[in-house]
């Protein structure tokens, strides 16, 4: 017998729903592989999404479900997120399959939607500076590190005192932090320097600085971005903003991996907008 065919056992007919299997599939699956990194986070996230959607038994979903599901979905948010849903949910049914609780896998047959090209939007000083007006103390100084360390949404909110090192300028991120596996030192501004001085005098060396969930910060500047009648624009877009904001600065490739994180100077070039008057500038 499969490790989880009690699941659908007659006697265990309320563990048969997407929702049902998503704290075992959390609790087996992602425990161990993720939540460090923020990746268990978004994955509970997408999960709640999807569960909320498909409430009949999992067994019983079929792929015009699926594709019912992608229809609806299209409505609000980009392919690119419809994919990742579909990503999710595809191997929510592979590990259901491969534990005996489903026969089919009913997301194997449907077409994602295309990814949507990669953002290059970016905002200047004076918009940040309104988005943080519109936003509360809480999510400031989140908004701030951002736009000041390019840091990821789930590195920053992942951030204990222990992990600062106000002399030397650096945060540390060990490979269990990190959205490529690999550890780095993210230098810091003096802005950050000061903003980070004042955090840790409230909080001991191993609490969380920031204990949010991660759509609360993404719903929280979504909200400032629309009181700030700013569109097009995510978190996200902060650490595209800090990237070409030092690029600009003359910074060299080297110096700016160090601030990305980046491995892949091709992926770094997407995250760089740096304009090409500017770069005209530099040839005199």
């Amino acid at each position: 017998m499969k490790k989880y065919s009690y699941l659908y056992s007659k006697e265990s007919q309320k563990f048969s729903t997407v929702q049902s299997i998503t704290c075992t599939y959390l609790s087996q699956v992602m425990i161990d592989n993720g939540r460090k990194r923020g990746s268990y986070d978004s994955t509970e996230w997408r999960l709640s999404i999807l569960s909320r959607y498909f409430t009949k038994n999992i067994s019983d979903i079929t792929g015009d479900d699926v594709y019912g599901y992608t229809e609806w979905r299209l409505k609000t948010v980009s392919g690119s997120t419809v994919r990742l849903d579909l990503q999710l949910l595809s191997r929510v049914f592979k590990w259901c399959h491969k534990n005996g609780i489903v026969d089919e896998i009913p997301v194997k047959d449907i077409e994602y939607p295309k990814s949507g090209k990669p953002r290059d939007r970016i905002i200047n000083e004076f918009s940040f500076r309104l988005i943080l007006s519109n936003t509360t103390e809480i999510m400031k100084p989140i908004f701030i590190l951002g736009y000041e360390t390019a840091m990821r949404r789930s590195e920053i909110l992942a951030l204990r005192p222990s992990m600062i090192d106000l002399k030397s300028r650096v945060i540390h991120l060990d490979d269990t932090m990190t959205k490529n596996g690999n550890s780095r030192n993210v230098p810091l501004s003096t802005t950050a320097v000061n903003l980070l001085r004042g955090l840790i005098e409230f909080h001991q060396t191993n609490d969380l600085i920031f204990n949010l969930k991660p759509h609360s910060v993404t719903r929280a500047f979504k909200r400032a971005c629309q009181k700030s009648h700013i569109e097009n624009i995510c978190f996200h877009t902060l650490r595209h903003t800090c990237i070409t904001r030092y690029a600009e600065k003359d910074l060299n490739i080297l110096a700016l991996q160090c601030i990305s994180g980046h491995r892949d100077i091709r992926m770094l070039a997407r995250y760089s907008h740096i304009r090409a008057e500017k770069v005209a500038l530099m040839m005199d």
